[in-house]
């Protein structure tokens, strides 16, 4: 769980990356930056920080803010939201 602060942006990341997470922002096209490549995640989280946990080798857990919103595969450069409770 990515923890929540009410603090600044870089006093936030530099704990966050203690923690063991990376930090990525959303552009104004819904995209991060990932080791030269571009993965879509959502045009909604556009200018927002997201939290990637390491699970297994190239296999991220993505936060935003304390909310586990999908897993994201480094290999393939691939995101998959979380389904909704239905």
């Amino acid at each position: 769980m990515l923890p929540c602060h009410d603090g600044g942006n870089r006093e936030r990341d530099l704990r966050l990356t203690q923690l063991g997470f990376v930090i990525r922002r959303v552009n104004n096209s819904g995209d991060i930056s990932w080791h030269k490549g571009r993965v879509f995640v959502s045009q909604v989280l556009r200018f927002e920080d997201l939290g990637f946990e390491l699970v297994a080798e190239d296999f991220y857990k993505v936060f935003f803010r304390d909310v586990e919103i999908g897993e994201f595969e480094a290999e393939f450069l691939r995101f998959r939201p979380l389904q909704a409770w239905r």
